[in-house]
């Protein structure tokens, strides 16, 4: 073998050598970028129970009902808690058919429409259970509350900041104490 023939092709191989490095060297090592991940879908039931808890309400409404709508109460909590938000509305609607002023079981078929992303039937729910319900309270902040979220998911900014106005006008001090 020549080795001047080889000693002649060396320089001409370190430019190409070298720019191949050069390019390399720019590449980038990071794999190549995802497509953006959906939106996390906002966990409006969770929001809405915490604020409520959080906010001070000092009324509760605990109305009296027959044994019938407290079964139906129940299994509509429990069809809630497992994610079957459509089971749990069905429970809240025949609920509501036996005792339709009481204005706790709107709102929890209003919570059971959150669940199920049914807003424009969620607002309706809360709407009614503040209709129904005494204008303060923890039942009247969950209500707020509800109407607030369906309305951001309607992309209704006017509307969810009334709604986030009318909580505060939820909130009962407590009665003094002497």
């Amino acid at each position: 073998m020549n080795t001047r023939f080889a000693f002649r092709k060396a320089p001409l191989r370190l430019p190409t050598v070298l720019l191949v490095a050069l390019i390399a060297g720019c590449a980038s090592t990071e794999p190549a970028s995802e497509p953006p991940a959906e939106r996390k879908a906002r966990d409006w039931l969770a929001d809405i129970r915490a604020e409520a808890r959080r906010l001070p309400s000092n009324v509760h409404v605990m109305p009296l009902e027959e044994p019938k709508v407290a079964d139906l109460r129940a299994r509509a909590e429990t069809e809630g808690a497992g994610g079957r938000f459509r089971a749990a509305a069905d429970a809240w609607q025949r609920a509501i058919a036996l005792s339709p002023e009481d204005p706790t079981l709107w709102q929890g078929l209003a919570e059971a429409r959150v669940g199920s992303a049914e807003w424009a039937l969620a607002e309706e729910a809360a709407r009614r259970a503040i209709e129904l319900g005494p204008g303060v309270g923890e039942l009247c902040l969950r209500s707020w509350l509800t109407v607030h979220a369906a309305r951001i998911e309607q992309r209704d900014a006017i509307g969810a900041a009334e709604a986030m106005h009318r909580v505060a006008g939820c909130q009962a001090a407590p009665p003094p104490r002497f």
